[in-house]
């Protein structure tokens, strides 16, 4: 059996151009996102990448205890580019299914989280096709992952209804409640690694991070 009390956090980070309005605020939640996860009891481990079209997977933290995850900075998160969604995507469910095939059984974290923040859709992926990151998603989904998805464009919150996200682990947030969409987000997945509930997101929470922005 898998260690049912160790959770393992992949979180996708979206850096191309169209993130440049919200860097502060992105570098600030996504290192709470970090400290909050840090805070906990039990083992957490972590994957920190981010993408952009002239680097469409860059690993910042590769599976590490969360605690070792380096904050983010301005000088390490620098918005540029287009946005590769799904090859993103896709090479990293690969890539950490590779990595957890080569563990013994009981070593496996009994709760995965793949959490995904964009601004924007797909515009400049290579090598995964929409068709691929769905049928990806739902057969991680079939083993237990839980996928979230958070964006600031509306559209790109419906593609990843296509992506088979659930409505309900899905968010649009105003720019301006970037901060508070990843401390939101953090409370969740605290809940999922201590009493593995699913991430989800209430109605109420939705409509007050997206205020008509």
């Amino acid at each position: 059996m898998t260690n049912a009390k160790s959770t393992h956090i992949t979180l996708i980070l979206d850096r191309s151009g169209s993130m440049g309005d919200i860097q502060d605020d992105i570098i600030g939640g996504v290192n709470a996102f970090f400290d909050t996860q840090a805070a906990q009891d039990g083992p957490v481990t972590a994957t920190l990448v981010q993408f952009d079209g002239q680097d469409p997977f860059e690993l910042l933290a590769d599976n590490v205890p969360v605690a070792e995850v380096r904050p983010l900075t301005a000088a390490t998160y620098v918005p540029r580019a287009d946005t590769p969604l799904l090859d993103a995507i896709g090479n990293g469910i690969h890539r950490l299914e590779r990595q957890l095939n080569e563990l013994p059984t009981a070593d496996r974290p009994g709760g995965i989280v793949f959490v995904i923040v964009t601004d924007g859709m797909e515009n400049a992926s290579r090598k995964f096709t929409r068709a691929h990151v769905a049928d990806l998603i739902k057969a991680k989904q079939a083993t237990g992952w839980e996928f979230v998805f958070l964006s600031s464009d509306l559209s790109a919150v419906q593609e990843a209804r296509d992506f088979n996200v659930q409505t309900d682990s899905s968010i649009r947030f105003s720019k301006r409640n970037t901060r508070e969409s990843m401390e939101v987000a953090a409370e969740k997945v605290v809940v999922y690694h201590q009493r593995r509930e699913r991430v989800k997101f209430s109605d109420g929470e939705r409509k007050r991070l997206d205020d008509g922005a």
